[in-house]
């Protein structure tokens, strides 16, 4: 094992130059996940792993030392290398918040790829997944009421005929059909009974995209794309010994499983996991303060959505002093939600931007500098981070944009993945040796990067784009909204008008057309104020609380083909409208009743067209 230190936190930039000035090979202290699970057992009896059954901060937490945490992952590597898996072969699990996770995910990379999967995935696509990842083995979490994981274990056996173990976790299902873990695991020897030339550049871990819209890309990682993460996030969080860290991510979630699991882990911190259910266990939400005062956390972990949870509740008489940190990222963070966070509890805010294919981090604020408004942060050592003129919906990797000026960031590093899984992906996502984000951002003079938006969110109003992060700012100042996002409606005459969709604070009782009237002001440019509001009670949301856009894009993409057609289709005609998804390609699909007349079907696809949506109509 490498015994070389993990060495102080970044408080500047100057920190991140300095450790760039040694030879990248002689820097890092791990190259391979091997060293690393080597590394934990390093912090002997202190807990590594708190796990709270119920959610409840006055129960008992189940407990896993480093040492007992580093046994159970060899003998779970020398159980899942006796079913045959080798360096080719993935282990794919289906697992929530629960310790299992942790093993399943460490070990099958000690002997061959971890494919952690979305259990909320139906079960065709967890079968696709399964497939392409060449899994031979799949643990799954058993019969829960809560979960309905195990219900798709058998569609998933049907539709992958070389998959040739399940492995149940937590229940055992009523026909002993898998193997539980706990009988397999604790039957190993503790010693290593699999051999395996641990490389830097040896695919570790094959994770799925958010597959928010069509098929999931699965994206591979190297030993070396997570080693570099699982030492740079310590220095960038000052994570040590001394921590407690809730975190609020899924486990099937680079960000969950990789940088803020493993990550914490390998610095000798705790991780407290509130259940199987995460933060989303209403037990453990109601008593937040009171686990964090009991348990003395230090961090948690979180996007936007829990930040503004967080806000919303009272600590009273808890004693919440412990808190040092709260760290988001997944999408831009607004300044209210930092400043409220500090107003209210004392507690700072720290950002963080990455994604799937960098391993989860690429900039990031460090927990011991300034923290600036709307600033993702540093660039993460050893990797390069630009901005490039974009035309025509590309990138042009020799147009580079001046400091402050906004374009498509792209990145490269030793933390960028080598490809996807089918190489066909790879040419829509790397240009000239750039992995090409699909964020909008600029750098600023200082080297901090600050994201804008999405390029395919980018709002084409007659020409002129719109950035939506500049409606949803306007919004966001108001005080009685609470979360929103802006999105491109289709429109007849300028291709797409802005509309934002509001979620008020509680007790808020302001009309959207006031909201609207209200915030006017705030815009410079005239076509970027929203034609309209759509008030919801809630948003749609990915697994790591980030605003699912293309949900939203649809509904105000229906709303303006229902808004079209009301003049067109007779009353009381059934009007069925979707989405279909093929590659990359979004079409409406509009089906109409059978004895529909040739007129009306000529102006609903006249109509239709006019909102440049594509689109096909069918009967029935």
């Amino acid at each position: 094992m490498n015994s070389k230190p993990l060495t102080k936190a970044f408080t500047s930039l100057d920190d991140i130059l300095a450790l760039e000035r040694q030879p990248y090979e002689q820097a890092r202290p791990f190259s391979t996940l091997d060293e690393v699970v080597d590394h934990l057992a390093s912090f002997g009896d202190r807990v590594a792993i708190s796990f709270m059954p119920n959610g409840d901060p006055d129960e008992n937490t189940e407990d896993i030392s480093f040492r007992d945490l580093h046994r159970k992952l060899v003998q779970t590597a020398n159980a899942f290398h006796k079913l045959g898996v080798t360096a080719e072969d993935s282990v794919a699990y289906l697992l929530p918040s629960v310790p299992e996770a942790f093993l399943t995910l460490l070990s099958s990379e000690l002997v061959g790829r971890s494919c952690p999967i979305n259990y909320m995935l139906d079960a065709a696509a967890i079968a696709d997944i399964v497939t392409s990842a060449n899994a031979k083995v799949l643990v799954a979490f058993g019969p829960d009421a809560d979960l309905g994981i195990w219900p798709k274990v058998e569609e998933i056996k049907r539709l992958t005929p070389k998959l040739q173990h399940v492995v149940v976790v937590g229940a055992e299902p009523p026909n002993r059909s898998a193997m539980r873990f706990a009988e397999l695991v604790n039957t190993m020897p503790t010693e290593r009974r699999f051999f395996r030339n641990g490389r830097p550049d040896a695919v570790a871990s094959i994770y799925h995209t958010g597959g928010s819209t069509g098929a999931p890309k699965l994206v591979q990682h190297t030993h070396g794309n997570q080693c570099h993460c699982i030492w740079l996030i310590r220095r960038y969080f000052d994570f040590s010994p001394d921590d407690v860290v809730i975190n609020g991510h899924p486990l099937f979630h680079v960000a969950g499983a990789l940088n803020f699991g493993i990550g914490p882990l390998a610095a000798g911190a705790r991780l407290l996991m509130p259940s199987k259910l995460g933060l989303r266990n209403r037990t453990f939400q109601s008593a937040i303060w009171r686990t964090v005062e009991r348990h003395k956390a230090t961090v948690m972990i979180g996007g936007p959505t829990v930040i503004t949870t967080l806000l919303n509740s009272d600590p009273g008489k808890h004693d919440i002093s412990s808190m040092r940190l709260h760290i988001s990222g997944g999408s831009q963070l607004p300044a209210e939600l930092v400043n409220g966070m500090a107003a209210k509890f004392g507690i700072p805010v720290r950002n963080v931007w990455g994604m799937t294919e960098t391993a989860g981090i690429t900039c990031l604020e460090p927990a011991r500098a300034p923290s600036i408004p709307g600033s993702c942060g540093w660039r993460v050592p050893f990797t390069q981070v630009s901005v490039f003129a974009m035309s025509g919906g590309k990138i042009q990797t020799s147009v580079e944009c001046a400091p402050g000026e906004v374009g498509l960031l792209a990145v490269k590093g030793p933390h960028i993945t080598p490809g996807y899984v089918d190489p066909a992906h790879n040419a829509q996502s790397f240009a000239d040796g750039w992995f090409v984000t699909g964020d909008l951002g600029r750098i600023d003079p200082d080297g901090r990067t600050y994201l804008t938006g999405r390029a395919k969110d980018v709002i084409i109003r007659g020409g002129h784009n719109i950035d939506p992060l500049m409606i949803e700012q306007a919004l966001l100042q108001h005080p009685d909204v609470q979360l929103c996002a802006a999105v491109g409606q289709p429109d007849s005459y300028s291709g797409e008008i802005p509309v934002a969709f509001v979620q008020l604070a509680p007790g808020s009782t302001i009309s959207v057309d006031n909201l609207l009237n209200e915030i006017r002001s705030s815009f410079q440019e005239p076509a970027a104020i929203p034609k309209r509001l759509y008030r919801v009670d809630s948003f749609p949301m990915t697994s790591t609380g980030k605003i699912l856009k293309p949900a939203l894009r649809q509904k105000a993409a229906e709303t303006a083909v229902t808004e079209k057609l009301n003049s067109i289709v007779p009353s009381g005609t059934s009007l069925e409208i979707s989405f279909q998804q093929s590659g990359h390609q979004e079409t409406l699909h509009l089906r109409l009743p059978a004895n529909t007349a040739p007129d009306v079907l000529g102006k609903v696809r006249e109509a239709v067209t006019s909102l440049r949506i594509p689109f096909n109509v069918s009967q029935a």
